[in-house]
């Protein structure tokens, strides 16, 4: 439910994303995602619990953030591969791709920490980064679904993602 709400205000700030810097534009998309997936947390926080859940809840809010990161960087990332001639299949591919490398590149550190020592850490780390990019897909396909399915929400997934080209302006209706 958090990265939803990061996914949902994002496409609704979409038109007051950076123009100009790749690095601006990342900014943005992590400070949204970031506070309105905590918010959403926050939300969807059950008072009352106790300790354990407390911590739960911390441990939730730590993941969440990492997933954060991840998504930012590879709607990034995409936009900026498929930046030349975008569509939505090509965003798509790069998105995928870009998910796959950004958690393999977050959770390398992790695995080799919790399992020093041990030879099944390149199992492990096939596992743990297959399933966050499974999950992290799945909590954007219906964001992308929308994009695919409304040509407002297309344009603002490139707005979001692919920074204007700074020779050939095309037009937002060509996007559609």
């Amino acid at each position: 439910m958090a990265i939803g709400f990061g996914w949902a205000a994002a496409l609704l700030l979409a038109p007051w994303v950076p123009r100009r810097q790749w690095l601006s534009r990342f900014g943005f998309m992590l400070a949204v995602f970031g506070a309105f997936g905590l918010l959403g947390l926050a939300f969807g926080r059950d008072c009352g619990q106790g300790m354990f859940d407390d911590l739960l809840q911390i441990l939730c809010a730590v993941l969440l953030q990492f997933a954060v990161f991840a998504l930012a960087a590879a709607v990034s990332l995409a936009g900026w591969f498929a930046r030349q001639r975008f569509t939505l299949p090509g965003f798509l591919k790069w998105f995928v791709l870009w998910l796959i490398v950004v958690w393999a590149a977050l959770a390398t550190p992790c695995m080799i920490l919790v399992s020093f020592g041990h030879q099944d850490t390149l199992n492990g780390l096939f596992v743990v980064t297959g399933f966050c990019s499974l999950g992290s897909f799945v909590a954007s396909l219906p964001f992308l679904a929308l994009s695919a399915a409304s040509c407002l929400f297309r344009r603002r997934l490139r707005q979001l993602s692919a920074p204007p080209e700074p020779t050939v302006a095309a037009p937002l209706e060509a996007i559609c």
